[in-house]
């Protein structure tokens, strides 16, 4: 049965806490909303997406609209970007030993396929992304339709809340990466399936599964 792997970009397989937290307060500027300031990030990841938003009187509904001026000024910083270390390493052990790659981001598609083509790393089946923070499960649900998957194929890997809440609504196990965004205090409660503190503890999850992927 072939292996379908599925990665968040932000926070799962680069660092980009420094440019997102940049990008965010010039559309805040903009818009009049308060700075964020980095002492603040610390308790911030310790809260649901919404409250950190609502803290900022940030109206959801608004954004759609604001996530793309974001992910404009993001384009700005791509040469501030940075793989976490051992990223690289671990795709291509995952990629050798038979399971295919995807990623599923709320980030711009082209800004992680240029990314990727810029470190040479040609390595994944697809690159799927949407403006929208949640809704994650919708496009879940889509790639194993158009691959004619069931959810015993497929893992996801990623770092927030709403990724894990994503995977439970399309009944798929996740893999919670501790070296990314959300806090373990935020998630422990929602009960990912496996934790991992490290990309080299991804590989080796990965391969200790009793999981039909596996099989």
């Amino acid at each position: 049965m072939e292996k379908h792997l599925l990665f968040d970009f932000d926070g799962t397989l680069v660092d980009s806490l420094g440019i997102g937290l940049k990008a965010m307060n010039i559309v805040g500027r903009r818009k009049g909303y308060p700075r964020v300031n980095s002492e603040d990030l610390d308790d911030l990841l310790r809260k649901p997406i919404r409250e950190r938003f609502r803290h900022y009187g940030v109206p959801m509904v608004k954004l759609p609209a604001l996530a793309l001026e974001f992910y404009r000024e993001y384009k700005q910083c791509l040469q501030e970007l940075r793989f976490f270390e051992g990223i690289p390493d671990m795709l291509h052990r995952l990629h050798e030993a038979g399971c295919r790659l995807t990623v599923v981001s709320s980030n711009d598609p082209e800004i992680i396929k240029n990314y990727m083509a810029h470190h040479n790393i040609s390595l994944f089946h697809k690159i799927i992304g949407s403006n929208r923070i949640f809704g994650k499960d919708k496009i879940i649900r889509r790639y194993m339709r158009q691959e004619k998957l069931v959810p015993e194929q497929l893992i996801y890997v990623g770092d927030e809340l709403r990724d894990i809440e994503a995977c439970k609504r399309a009944g798929i196990p996740i893999i919670w990466v501790s070296y990314g965004f959300d806090h373990e205090e935020l998630v422990k409660t929602a009960g990912p399936e496996f934790v991992a503190h490290s990309p080299a503890e991804v590989v080796s999850i990965i391969n200790g599964l009793e999981h039909p992927l596996l099989k």
